[in-house]
């Protein structure tokens, strides 16, 4: 976001706070609109109505930039963890798959001779001597 729309942005926040304390505070005090300018009363009750809008959204916004530094920390150390516990994840997912392929490895070769097939010399042997495996 570049500093005009930064800036754009706060206005419209701003406007958004003010017309809403604007429109509080007017229908909480002005009770009558028959006169064109508002009574003693009126504006004193406007005024301590905006006074105490301005000291709220001042105590909030302090608290506010007080508590967000915690914040910020707390979220940058869940998404720490987050990302140790995926690569921990990662990691024994990987771990196993290459134990899993080990053991089917191992098991496959053991009590083979290389570039024979079991049962199949024994059948091309007895096919050729007309003799079963069993017969001799």
């Amino acid at each position: 976001m570049d500093e005009a729309q930064m800036q754009m942005r706060n206005l419209k926040d701003f406007l958004l706070v003010y017309n809403a304390m604007s429109e509080h505070c007017f229908t909480h005090c002005v009770s009558n609109l028959n006169v064109r300018s508002l009574t003693e009363d009126e504006e004193s009750c406007v005024s301590r109505c905006a006074g105490r809008g301005v000291r709220t959204s001042h105590r909030v916004m302090t608290s506010y930039l007080a508590m967000m530094p915690g914040v910020v920390e707390r979220r940058s150390q869940e998404q720490r963890q987050a990302l140790d516990n995926a690569a921990a994840a990662a990691a024994g997912v990987t771990g196993v798959t290459e134990g899993v392929t080990e053991g089917v490895t191992e098991g496959v070769t053991e009590g083979v001779t290389p570039g024979v097939t079991p049962g199949v010399t024994e059948g091309v042997a007895a096919g050729i001597t007309g003799t079963s495996a069993g017969d001799t």
